[in-house]
C-alpha cells in the first residue's frame, strides 16, 4: 500500500482474512447442525435456537429452559401455561 491510502482502508484490509474466518466457521456450524445425520441432537445448536428455547424464571428472574416446570436456580415451580 502507499502512503496515500487512507486508514479505514487499511485497516479493514488488515482485518479482513479474521473476518471471513470467523464466516466460514459460523457457516460450517450451521451447516453441521442442519445436516446432522445421527439420532440424536447435535451438541451445536445455532443461536437462534438457544434464545428461542428460553424463559426468565418469575421469581428470581434467571434464565432456564422453556419446558422447565421448575427453575434449576430458585426451585421455584413455574407455570407452564405461559
Amino acid at each position: 500500500m502507499d502512503s496515500n491510502t487512507p486508514d479505514i482502508l487499511k485497516s479493514l484490509l488488515e482485518w479482513s482474512p479474521a473476518l471471513i474466518m470467523l464466516f466460514a466457521l459460523w457457516v460450517a456450524m450451521e451447516w453441521a447442525v442442519r445436516n446432522s445425520r445421527s439420532g440424536t441432537k447435535s451438541r451445536l445448536v445455532s443461536l437462534s435456537e438457544c434464545v428461542l428455547q428460553k424463559k426468565k424464571c418469575p421469581a428470581c428472574g434467571e434464565i432456564v429452559r422453556l419446558d422447565a416446570a421448575i427453575c434449576k436456580h430458585c426451585g421455584h415451580r413455574i407455570d407452564q401455561r405461559k
